[in-house]
């Protein structure tokens, strides 16, 4: 309904001014068989109404009881909660009590996004400030929920852009068709085109560099180390430390000018 983001709003905490950190709740369910809203409530003091909103975002996790044995053997990661279950006693349960919020998905008209759909996958054009996939702590403000939402369908990803970035995004209603397009992106069989500015004239061709997915001791890293560019197939201390090759073809260069395109938006 056209009132759900002003309701949205006025429950969850309104985006800050400022980046704060997250603020997590970690919770050991010690009673009797209870429902899981009730349980946040009891050792929270939050309201039945937000802890309902916390659980519609998808910012709640949890997982079952383990003895130290198990969870040192074979740990059961918690998983995201979106319906008031009943939790055993001994269960663990994770609150995201300030989830990063993305209001700019209330303001798109998602059905005029959508550039082509077949029975295999849509295409859509992603505006900047909204998510493509759902966060740790928000699985309403994305884009790939949006389009599940007006299109009643359940969808996989195939690709990504940042927050930042608007762009086309292909998501999959199909597993086949998410696997083949998946396999073509990591053969590099697909390309990805991007338009950016620049502080000063690049020269076009290609520019090859070294980045490195994950450091070591680091298992999920992003991959924010860079390197100047060496053949690896000769260096495979760097192949063991996850250090891969980055290829970049700069097609075209074209000087911008700001002032004249703002007047023209006018």
């Amino acid at each position: 309904s056209s009132s759900e983001p002003l309701r949205i709003q006025s429950l969850l905490p309104p985006v800050p001014p400022v980046s704060l950190p997250p603020f997590i709740i970690h919770i050991r369910s010690d009673s009797s068989k209870a429902k899981l809203s009730e349980i946040i409530i009891q050792e929270t003091g939050m309201s039945s109404s937000l802890v309902d909103e916390l659980l519609r975002f998808g910012a709640v996790y949890t997982c079952p009881a383990q003895d130290l044995e198990d969870r040192q053997s074979s740990p059961i990661k918690a998983v995201r909660t979106m319906q008031d279950i009943e939790l055993i006693p001994g269960s663990y349960v994770r609150v995201h009590a300030q989830p990063k919020r993305f209001l700019t998905v209330y303001k798109m008209d998602w059905n005029a996004r959508v550039i082509c759909e077949s029975e295999d996958f849509i295409v859509i054009n992603k505006p900047p400030g909204v998510p493509s996939l759902t966060t740790i702590d928000n699985a309403i403000e994305c884009v790939m929920s949006q389009v599940e939402k007006i299109k009643n369908i359940s969808l996989m990803p195939t690709s990504r852009l940042d927050v930042c970035t608007a762009g086309v995004l292909i998501f999959a209603k199909t597993r086949e068709f998410c696997m083949s397009t998946n396999k073509a992106m990591s053969e590099r069989r697909s390309e990805k085109i991007y338009k950016l500015l620049s502080e000063g004239e690049v020269q076009t061709g290609t520019v090859r560099h070294l980045f490195c997915r994950k450091r070591k001791g680091h298992k999920n890293s992003r991959p924010t180390l860079l390197r100047a560019w060496q053949d690896l197939t000769s260096r495979k201390d760097l192949q063991e430390e996850g250090w891969q090759d980055a290829v970049l073809e700069i097609l075209d260069c074209r000087p911008f000018m700001l002032e004249e395109e703002g007047k023209k938006r006018e």
